[in-house]
């Protein structure tokens, strides 16, 4: 009884891994020819006022630093499409002292 459990557990963890070696292979192949890849930028656009914009910015810069791809750099865009004075205040100083997130017009 005690054998066949173990059997079975064994299994389980040799299905397991031969599963994440197969998805291993599988996204070293899919991501070989991006090699090149140096920026990804994550782009957002915005309008209007907005409350609680440096929330919004720290959690879009938390999302940036938790790509991992390689060596690539991950920068946060902003573009802005009509935003807000005070709003677009409160981004210009969350920009300067960050050097990962930038405001286009």
């Amino acid at each position: 009884m005690l054998e066949t459990a173990l059997i079975i557990i064994l299994s389980f963890f040799a299905v397991i891994g031969f599963i994440e070696c197969v998805l291993s292979m599988l996204e070293t192949v899919s991501t070989a020819k991006y090699k090149k890849i140096k920026d990804i930028s994550i782009v957002v656009e915005l309008t209007g006022k907005i409350d609680n914009v440096t929330f919004l910015l720290n959690t879009l810069l938390l999302q940036a630093q938790r790509i991992n791809y390689r060596d690539a750099q991950t920068r946060v865009v902003i573009r802005d499409c009509g935003l807000d004075e005070d709003t677009y205040t409160e981004i210009h100083n969350f920009c300067q002292e960050n050097d990962n997130v930038t405001v286009e017009m």
